[in-house]
């Protein structure tokens, strides 16, 4: 009798190049594929969605709109707490940002302009420059993509994480979840997260123009995450 096994994959793999893999993985007809989309369709331009009704058995998405537009599952988050060694940590910073480039570095530039020139230390590190952009003074490029264990030990030794959502995102990023498990507060051009059941002023600050962030939000290094079961 065959056994039935559950086949996780995200959404990178709903390409040409993944229907042999699908198809095998079907001739069983107990197999059961999940696709999570860990990011907005619309940053991808390569994906086959023909394969959500060929072969996906559920499709999981963060993101509201996207759920409503394309008929997906919605789930908020799908993240728990790593534990790190401290002493393996880097410096401290007061702001933290990782992310692609995307269509949003001038906002990042921006941002980090901003907090630098009101005496914040800032820990930035920009993977995916678009042809043409070169990295900002003070930044980090990533030419390679770290190992998310990696990532979070910059998130132990921030006092907050920036978040910076690209056009057309809803819901809540990784970066709002990073928050509640670590205890961080963020620094966020997020609107909705004005509305979220978790939102609290001393944790989370929203500015639509770098020039309304209160540097006191960033700098004070005296907030405790105000619900211990967030963390």
């Amino acid at each position: 009798e065959n056994q039935s096994t559950c086949y996780i994959f995200f959404m990178d793999w709903l390409k040409s190049e993944s229907e042999s893999l699908f198809r095998r993985i079907k001739k069983n007809p107990k197999n059961r594929i999940v696709i999570y989309f860990e990011d907005i369709i619309a940053s991808r331009n390569s994906l086959d969605l023909t394969f959500l009704s060929k072969y996906v058995d559920l499709a999981v998405t963060f993101d509201q709109l996207d759920a409503a537009k394309y008929g997906l599952e919605y789930y908020p988050t799908f993240m728990s707490k790593l534990s790190e060694d401290e002493n393996n940590i880097l410096q401290l910073s007061d702001a933290c940002f990782f992310g692609a480039s995307k269509k949003r570095y001038s906002e990042i530039i921006r941002v980090f302009r901003y907090l630098t020139e009101n005496e914040i230390a800032c820990d930035f590190g920009i993977s995916r420059l678009n042809k043409g952009e070169v990295i900002y003074p003070g930044m980090s490029e990533i030419k390679y993509l770290i190992p998310y264990k990696k990532y979070i030990q910059h998130i132990y030794k921030t006092n907050c994480i920036v978040e910076l959502i690209q056009e057309g995102s809803s819901g809540y990023t990784l970066r709002t979840w990073e928050a509640l498990l670590y205890g961080k507060k963020l620094l966020t051009n997020n609107p909705n997260i004005l509305s979220a059941p978790f939102y609290n002023e001393a944790q989370f600050c929203y500015f639509s123009n770098p020039e309304d962030i209160d540097p006191n939000f960033v700098k004070n290094k005296d907030f405790k995450c105000p619900n211990t079961s967030c963390i």
